[in-house]
């Protein structure tokens, strides 16, 4: 007889094995619930009042510890050390200016955010304050001995008389419902109208002791009465809407509204209540849902989304919708909190293997331990998993391998020559019900249950190639019907169903160490957790074959210690670590890291440590988690608010590391760019700014980034750091920006300080003006003494020079009219004989050209430059005068370039003339035959070229005939016309003055020519 029959044919194990489906224990479903009392640092652990500012901290009032302000890690504590009038916090308030009121017994005091003194002494110190409420910026007090105001401008509080002045009524609750101040007493309930000063008393109530006051997005007033339960009233007509008297709340101590249709009612010893508004369907959650005490005094839904308590023995409670849920199995009697294995089970339930020899089972909020002490396994369960079959498959650390259904329980192990070894290391089951057993030393066997028989299908080890003795994991591709696997020393590949084994080592990228773990996608690409490295993932894409590529990327940081994976149903990478989980979002082609996310107990992970290979899914797409301290259950559809970005705020700006609160500074900081009204001077330029942000989920999570707009517009890498320091800044315009974030996804708005800092006045435009027109005018003024200094002696050099020219122009004059002395003395004895003669006609013709010709010498004498024409026209006259008076006849020619225009072309006056007159007195006047003289005019190279050529004697027989001459004609006007000549020409290499000597053909003089080079100027 085997074994498998011994075991079946136990007729008292039998029995045991057939009540194991039968005898589960069940217990309801545990909340995220977070408790914080006296050893998370909360000064006491009543807590009756609670309220959260404008900064997303939160305030809990305490009966004996003060006030405690909270950021989500730890508490600052106020009492009566700091100024509180007592001890004990019967209400809190937060007005629009966020200063937090505080109501004791002994009257009220309001505190800053910081937990200064915001308003002095206390007040109403005789009164017990019992609630507080706000509208229109009035503090209203409800007391036990009625209703108060505060008046600001007389800065005293006045009693809003309730009803007789002689009757006192406790005032319980107040609450400011549109517009209306709804004060809820011992006595009925008030509506004080807005900007009225009458109160309206709601009449027909059932019951007058009403204790706490809410309004509905229904528009519903909801009332609860200390020992009926609860009314709801219509806001508009009063009407009553409904009535609620389940005995859970007779003893309502708080009310809060969550949504439209859910509402948070707190007892005074039955815990939190659910009320849903449309179903009328009540649920309750008490300390067996994991409150630390049923005894309820106050709620508050923060900014986030989490509902708060404040209890009566067991301090803060918070019970969040986080996207993790915690499950402490020590709360439903398993006896440990190791989670080893989670596993599928039937009807989309969950199994997991806690500690030694402990099953357990969840099923629809619903946890149930299933007595297994009859198997006597006594060693860790390492793995387990579900056939197709609803077999369960256990997987143990030196007793085998078990299979149980509702009728039966086999165990295999190695005694039977079944199994290689009893220390199994993981489960698979494939989709033919086959099951695949990774060991410790013998590589990996599959099995496939017949009726009650094991049978063997496959061994791999080293006989097929497995080097590996010690598997680590197995995954199951479904697609491509594989199996892969890792080990301990650094082998992975996969086996096909008919045995073929494919080993990928260093060759294909992956390092010579421990392979933890491993995961498949949807697509059989393979993922593999290596130990001490990270995450190597599968690049199809290597034409050489495929090949690993470790993931990483640029401020994508994740654990190198992974002990769990698995790809969800978006393709994420999930990975399960020693220090909580990472979600890791994988390009869908190249598998390249994308974004990494870390979730820890902030989030509601509270096992922090994840278990080997213990991690799965449901059919809901849930992710289970078998973790050291619990099982933990990630819901994709959970609501939360934590995905809400924290509340930042500047808290501080400091000059030189001294606040700027309180000082003529201050105002020189204001929260937008626009109206800076006041400037610091340029020597303050050294500032730092602490800021700060909370988010009560996420407290060590945060970071920060800034940047100062004006200096610069990049942004910083983000830090920790809640002070930034700014040395040296030169002047100008500036905002500091800073923004925060939990995620660096989830990005809060940004918060900003505008200054200026003012120009020092040697940079100051006008500065540089003044000093740019003191140095302008110090160079204007060396430039005018130089310029003076030179004008001086430049005048004083041209009047020297004008007196010698005055000097050269009469000197020049002169020899101009030194010709004219022999030339009117022979015209006018030529015009004497005409009169002598009897030619009176002609006598007067040629007075009248003797004068003409005078008058035109003269006016030509007074001007420095003539016309072309007008030096002609003289010519003319001249030699017309001439053929008067020479006893010789002669002719004149004169001969015009057509290029040029005489009208434009301007030369010196009484140039030509000497030439002209040399030809006629030492040339044609000693012919005996009629003279010539041809002048000629042309451009050339900007310069007149005068050529005067007559027939004359030449110049060397005028020569021997001037010894001969009378004296009384000197000719110089050839010499001084000359030197004029050679004054204004601008061409060195030319001469102005050429005189040519012409000779006929036997070689006697027949004539002189003279060319004049005259530099002219153009008027057009």
């Amino acid at each position: 007889m085997n074994w498998e029959t011994r075991l079946l044919l136990n007729k008292k194990y039998l029995i045991a094995l057939l009540l194991i489906f039968f005898t589960l224990q069940s217990y309801g479903q545990s909340e995220n619930v977070y408790t914080y009392s006296i050893t998370e640092g909360l000064p006491q652990s009543q807590v009756f009042a609670i309220c959260q500012d404008s900064f997303g901290y939160l305030w809990a009032g305490t009966q004996g510890g003060g006030v405690a302000k909270f950021d989500g890690q730890k508490f600052d504590v106020f009492t009566e050390q700091h100024g509180l009038p007592s001890n004990y916090v019967n209400a809190l308030l937060v007005d629009h200016s966020n200063t937090i009121w505080l109501g004791t017994p002994k009257g009220l005091c309001a505190l800053s955010s910081d937990g200064s003194p915001a308003q002095g002494s206390s007040s109403l110190a005789d009164k017990e304050i019992l609630c507080l409420a706000e509208m229109n910026q009035i503090i209203y007090a409800g007391t036990r001995e009625g209703l108060f105001q505060l008046n600001r401008k007389l800065k005293r509080w006045q009693e809003v008389n309730l009803s007789t002045p002689n009757s006192k009524i406790q005032v319980n609750d107040l609450k400011v419902i549109s517009g209306r101040l709804w004060i809820a007493t011992e006595k009925g309930l008030w509506i004080k109208q807005n900007g009225k000063s009458t109160l309206l008393k709601v009449k027909g109530l059932p019951y007058p002791n009403i204790n706490n006051v809410l309004f509905d997005e229904n528009h519903s007033v909801w009332l609860s009465v200390l020992g009926y339960g609860l009314l709801s009233l219509d806001e508009l007509s009063l009407k009553l809407r409904q009535t609620l008297t389940h005995p859970l709340l007779t003893k309502t101590r708080c009310l809060l509204i969550e949504s439209a249709d859910h509402l948070w009612i707190g007892t005074e010893n039955d815990g939190v209540c659910s009320y849903n508004v449309h179903t009328g369907s009540l649920t309750q959650l008490t300390e067996d849902a994991g409150l630390s005490t049923s005894k309820i005094r106050a709620l508050l839904k923060d900014k986030w989304g989490n509902l708060w308590m404040g209890t009566s023995g067991a301090g803060l409670l918070r019970k969040s919708n986080q996207l993790f849920k915690s499950y402490n199995l020590f709360d439903f009697e398993f006896g440990s909190n190791r989670v080893y294995s989670v596993a599928n089970g039937p009807s989309n339930s969950i199994y997991f293997a806690v500690s030694k020899d402990n099953i357990g089972y969840y099923k629809n909020n619903v946890f149930r331990v299933i007595d297994i002490d009859t198997l006597n396994i006594n060693v860790k369960i390492k793995s387990i998993a579900t056939d197709t079959s609803s077999r369960l498959w256990i997987g143990t650390e030196g007793k085998g391998l078990y299979c149980i259904d509702s009728t039966f329980a086999l165990h295999f192990n190695q005694a039977g020559q079944l199994l290689s070894d009893d220390y199994i290391t993981h489960l698979v089951v494939d989709e033919k019900n086959q099951i695949w057993v990774a060991t410790q030393s013998s590589g990996i066997s599959v099995f496939n249950l017949v009726g009650t028989t094991l049978v063997k299908i496959l061994q791999v080890d080293s006989r097929q190639g497995l080097s590996e003795k010690h598997i680590t994991c197995l995954a199951r591709d479904t697609f491509s019907k594989k199996t892969w696997f890792v080990g301990r020393n650094g082998s992975s590949g996969f086996i096909t169903d008919l045995g073929k084994l494919t080993l990928f080592d260093a060759t294909s990228g992956l390092p010579y160490k421990t392979i933890k773990t491993l995961a498949l996608d949807k697509a059989g690409r393979c993922c593999l957790a290596v130990e001490g490295q990270g995450v190597y993932c599968m690049d199809a894409s290597n034409i050489s074959g495929p090949s690993f590529v470790k993931l990483a990327a640029p401020d994508k940081t994740y654990s190198s210690n992974i002990y769990s994976m698995l790809f969800d149903a978006n393709q994420n990478l999930w990975l399960g670590s020693e220090n909580g989980v990472y979600k890791l979002i994988l390009d869908s082609v190249s598998m390249s890291l994308k974004n990494v996310t870390w979730f820890g107990r902030d989030d509601g992970f509270g096992g922090i440590e994840s278990c080997h290979n213990s991690i799965c899914t449901d059919k809901n797409n849930n992710i289970w988690f078998g973790t050291m301290n619990g099982l933990v259950q990630y819901n994709p559809v959970f609501k939360t608010g934590i995905q809400l970005p924290p509340i930042l705020f500047i808290k501080d700006v400091l000059l030189f590391n001294k606040t700027t609160h309180q000082t003529a500074f201050a105002s020189c900081f204001q929260p937008m760019a626009i109206q800076l009204s006041k400037e610091l001077p340029h020597n303050q330029n050294h500032l730092s700014f602490t800021f700060d942000a909370v988010h009560l989920n996420h407290p060590n999570k945060l970071q920060f980034r800034f940047k100062l707009e004006g200096s610069s517009d990049k942004w910083s890498e983000w830090s920790n750091e809640k002070r930034i320091n700014f040395s040296g800044i030169p002047p100008g315009h500036y905002c500091f920006v800073v923004q925060a974030t939990f995620d660096r996804v989830h990005l809060s708005p940004t918060k900003q300080l505008c200054f200026n800092i003012a120009t020092p006045y040697w940079q100051k435009t006008w500065f540089r003006l003044l000093l740019a027109a003191i140095g302008l005018f110090a160079i204007l003024s060396v430039f005018y003494y130089r310029e003076r200094t030179i004008k001086q002696k430049a005048e004083a050099k041209n009047k020297e020079l004008k007196i010698q020219n005055e000097l050269l122009s009469l000197e020049q004059k002169s020899l101009q009219l030194q010709m004219n002395p022999h030339f009117i003395f022979n015209a006018l004895n030529s015009i004497q004989s005409l009169v002598v003669t009897a030619q009176p006609d002609e006598a007067r013709l040629q007075i009248q050209n003797f004068a003409v010709l005078m008058r035109s010498i003269l006016n030509n004498a007074r001007k420095t430059e003539v016309s072309l024409n007008e030096e002609i026209d003289l010519l003319k006259k001249y030699l017309t005068m001439e053929q008067f008076c020479q006893q010789n006849n002669f002719t004149f020619h004169f001969t015009l370039d057509p290029d040029i225009d005489a009208d434009e072309i301007y030369l010196p006056s009484m140039l030509i003339q000497p030439y002209i007159e040399n030809a006629v007195i030492h040339g044609i006047s000693h012919l005996q035959s009629p003279g010539k003289i041809d002048i000629s005019f042309q451009m050339k190279n900007a310069q007149l070229v005068c050529t005067i050529e007559d027939n004359g004697v030449g110049r060397k027989k005028a020569a021997e005939l001037s010894i001969n001459r009378k004296e009384g004609h000197v000719s110089v006007g050839m010499q001084v016309t000359a030197q004029r000549l050679n004054t204004l020409r601008t061409d060195s290499n030319s001469l102005p003055v050429t005189v040519i000597d012409l000779y006929d053909e036997a070689g006697h003089a027949s004539g002189t020519k003279v060319v004049l080079l005259i530099p002219v100027k153009t008027h057009f």
